[in-house]
């Protein structure tokens, strides 16, 4: 007996770009984020819109962004921004909830 498989698809999975968003800021908030699990997804996206277009799109070669995409490399910041424009999202930088100043900190800054 042949096992059947089909190709795995981020939209088929998460049909809506709102649901997309969540998961991508989620890779990168969540527990500390995780920078490789973001570049899988986002390479997901991307070769559902085509790879050779986002790579021309973005400024570099097709094979160049699948290993920028692939977890295994630290891409430059503008291709991941890019790639997200490309495949209709944006970056949005929200300030970290932090805890009250202790008073080690409140007396080091008088």
């Amino acid at each position: 007996m042949v096992l059947e498989t089909t190709p795995f698809s981020l939209t088929d999975l998460i049909p809506d770009q709102e649901g997309q968003a969540r998961v991508l800021s989620l890779l990168l908030t969540e527990d500390g984020g995780d920078t490789k699990a973001f570049l899988i997804a986002l390479g997901h996206l991307a070769r559902e819109k085509g790879m050779t277009s986002v790579a021309q799109a973005v400024g570099v070669t097709r094979e160049r962004l699948y290993r920028s995409l692939s977890g295994e490399t630290t891409p430059r910041f503008s291709t991941v921004v890019g790639v997200l424009a490309e495949v209709g999202y944006h970056v949005t930088i929200t300030p970290i909830a932090r805890l009250p100043a202790t008073t080690e900190t409140s007396n080091a800054a008088e």
